[in-house]
């Protein structure tokens, strides 16, 4: 697989382009799998990945039985933040959710980088106000708002980072990622389905009227969307 002429992903994107092909100049393409374990919780990063397609899920670890996702990463993003804040390693776990993907680099030559050229630490520090925004709002919507308008949320944010109405997601994994009962997100799919949102396949969920699953969503999807476009202001 060879580098892109021009990549998808929206921080390199909005680079200069010389800033833009010091990155790209030192990246390799990475293929990203479903299941895919990007980083373990607790262990240094040896590479970051400005992802070009796909979705990786950040996660946390709730208790014996359960893992939390607190954000997503599509190509809107990268993996490997801690790096920017000046932590080597995280509580978190880092693994894709739909494949597709990246652009990787080591985490040395990324630190290398960002002490070089300072408008891609500006960019990355944004970044990483974008996510602090995102994950405080993605708590208080766990804590306040229904299955339904969180599944809402949720795929309506996976849409945005896929660029694509279909996302390749089974009902297991979205009540693992929400943190709630697979019954309870079968149910809300089916009343999602019934009034004509979402198509249900097999293993793959199609989003039908965009508009209507804004609307059952709770207002967080918007303040976290807006997050995101915050760092291109």
């Amino acid at each position: 697989m060879s580098l892109p002429p021009e990549s998808r992903n929206s921080l390199l994107r909005f680079l200069s382009d010389p800033v833009a092909q010091a990155v790209l100049s030192e990246a390799e393409p990475f293929k990203l799998s479903k299941r895919q374990i990007l980083h373990m919780r607790g262990l240094p990063f040896e590479h970051v990945y400005f992802i070009e397609r796909g979705v990786v899920s950040v996660i946390a670890d709730v208790d014996t039985t359960r893992d939390i996702e607190i954000w997503l990463v599509g190509h809107e993003g990268f993996v490997g933040l801690p790096l920017v804040l000046g932590s080597a390693s995280s509580p978190f776990k880092r693994v894709v959710s739909i494949g597709g993907e990246a652009l990787r680099l080591s985490a040395d030559t990324f630190q290398d980088l960002l002490a070089h050229h300072p408008e891609l630490q500006r960019l990355m520090l944004r970044y990483a106000h974008s996510i602090a925004i995102q994950t405080g709002q993605a708590l208080a919507c766990a804590t306040r708002h229904s299955v339904e308008q969180r599944l809402a949320r949720w795929l309506l944010s996976a849409q945005d980072r896929l660029d694509e109405d279909a996302l390749p997601l089974t009902h297991s994994t979205l009540a693992r990622l929400i943190g709630t009962r697979r019954a309870s997100i079968t149910v809300a799919l089916n009343r999602m389905a019934e009034s004509g949102l979402v198509d249900l396949g097999r293993s793959s969920i199609g989003i039908k009227n965009r508009d209507a699953l804004v609307e059952l969503s709770c207002k967080c999807y918007g303040i976290m969307r807006a997050a995101n476009q915050a760092i291109y202001d």
